[in-house]
């Protein structure tokens, strides 16, 4: 009875794993792509805890159900910590970096700068692509300041350039009246090669520096970040000698980011934190003026983490709190884009 009682335990148990082993399969087969890792690693993960769990049952068949239970109950408890870290490790840096590249925006830009208008241009720096919206009151041989800017998350060099010179320009022409307005994808959006990181964006930040420092037409360059941005921003001004620097809704560290999200990332959970962008410690080391822009009601980051990251400033900064927006309204708000531009001219 006992055998029997066994092999009935394992043909539920392999008739189980079948049934997922199929579910996972046509549930890979439905979900975008982009899921199908976090979808094989529940897999992996639920297998192996399965044959531990298994094997455990089997070692204790003698023990009592009291001790069966504490140990189904423990092997469950890890392994649902172990499913939540792996999906947090995966799935977060898919979801805080969507890479994206809005093609028709791309095609109206490639048409606008085949009209030998001076108007916009793509621009490349290693693997990396992009555009310059050209200042409209400079020759095109002309020296003039450069806005050197980093998006957010969700944004991408075309859309943004297209939003700038064709859909709203009188809004954003203090952005290129005067200035180039320059934004690189981030590695892995619009055009640009390889993965975004930590690591990668704050090289990329250096490397575009360099790049736009180098241009003849370069007379200064501002660092400009919004949002996830403001982070290789930041390191940028600490690790090069740029004119000004403009955050739009910063955050102190990436934690903040995170937590804003889950409130659960402290002490050893910080571990699971895989971009890790500590502006708090970079603006120390920033000497040019600075110019902190957030919002009291926005919900991505929060209000406070600014706080922190301008009490960590050094050099001249000022901190200006605009009452009543929300994260994307930044965009829309004539005060910021106005205090925005005044803070260029008074630096450049």
């Amino acid at each position: 009875m006992e055998d029997m009682s066994f092999g009935r335990k394992l043909l539920f148990a392999l008739v189980t794993a079948v049934t997922a082993v199929i579910i996972f399969g046509i549930t890979l087969c439905i979900l975008e792509k982009e899921l199908h890792t976090v979808l094989l690693v529940m897999l992996i993960i639920s297998v192996v805890l399965g044959a531990v769990l298994l094997a455990l049952l089997i070692a204790l068949d003698q023990k009592s159900r009291k001790v069966k239970a504490g140990v189904i109950a423990g092997v469950s408890l890890l392994g649902a910590l172990i499913i939540f870290s792996s999906i947090i490790m995966v799935l977060a840096p898919m979801m805080l970096f969507p890479k994206n590249h809005d093609e028709d925006a791309f095609k109206a830009l490639e048409k606008l700068e085949a009209s030998k208008e001076n108007v916009v241009e793509q621009i490349s720096c290693g693997d990396l692509t992009g555009w310059r919206v050209c200042a409209r009151n400079a020759q095109p041989d002309e020296k003039r300041p450069v806005i050197l800017f980093f998006g957010g998350n969700g944004m991408n060099s075309s859309r943004t350039a297209e939003l700038l010179v064709l859909e709203d320009p009188d809004l954003y022409a203090p952005f290129y009246t005067d200035y180039d307005f320059v934004y690189f994808d981030y590695p892995g959006y619009g055009t640009s090669a390889g993965e975004p990181t930590g690591d990668s964006l704050r090289q990329m930040a250096l490397d575009v520096f360099d790049e736009v420092d180098s241009w003849p037409t370069t007379s200064s360059v501002i660092c400009f970040g919004y949002s996830i941005g403001t982070g290789p921003a930041t390191y940028c001004a600490s690790e090069r000698e740029a004119d000004g620097l403009v955050l739009w809704a910063p955050y102190a560290n990436s934690y903040d980011v995170y937590n804003n999200v889950v409130d659960v990332f402290h002490g050893p959970m910080k571990l699971l934190v895989l971009y890790k962008m500590n502006s708090e410690k970079y603006i120390k080391d920033v000497s040019c003026p600075i110019l902190i822009m957030a919002s009291d009601t926005d919900e991505v980051i929060p209000y406070e983490s600014s706080r922190e990251l301008f009490a960590s400033a050094g050099g001249s900064s000022d901190f200006m709190t605009v009452s009543g927006i929300g994260h994307n309204d930044f965009w829309t708000d004539d005060k910021v884009i106005g205090s925005t531009s005044e803070f260029a001219g008074e630096v450049s």
